[in-house]
């Protein structure tokens, strides 16, 4: 737990790259400049042993597998707009050629990118 810390800033929200019900992902660039991804389960869904705590960390050596790029961050239940932010997401990612969530870019999130260039007038 400790490295984990350590690797993370103490889970350093500079370092947070995507956040949804089941915990927290936060972007690490090990000694040797390979950058990954360290997801930290959230409290709720987190066991109680510390051996079942600590298998849950997991370590993404490439872009986390799966949709947590193309959820609503407010997600909790289906439904239109869930639908519609991920359709957002899907063709944010045709028209810039990014991923929705690229560990080796900055900012990782496609959304957190595209509001930066809306907030500076240049799209």
């Amino acid at each position: 737990m400790k490295n984990f810390r350590q690797a993370t800033e103490n889970f350093s929200p500079t370092r947070l790259i995507g956040k949804g019900s089941h915990g927290s992902i936060y972007k690490v660039a090990l000694r040797d400049g390979i950058v990954v991804a360290i997801k930290r389960p959230s409290p709720a869904t987190t066991p109680k042993s510390l051996k079942m705590k600590l298998s849950y960390y997991i370590f993404y050596l490439t872009q986390p597998a799966g949709t947590i790029g193309y959820l609503d961050p407010s997600y909790t239940s289906p439904g239109t707009k869930n639908d519609v932010y991920s359709f957002g997401v899907l063709l944010l990612e045709i028209i810039s050629c990014r991923r929705a969530i690229d560990v080796l870019q900055t900012p990782a999130s496609i959304i957190e990118w595209a509001m930066s260039l809306i907030q500076l007038d240049q799209m």
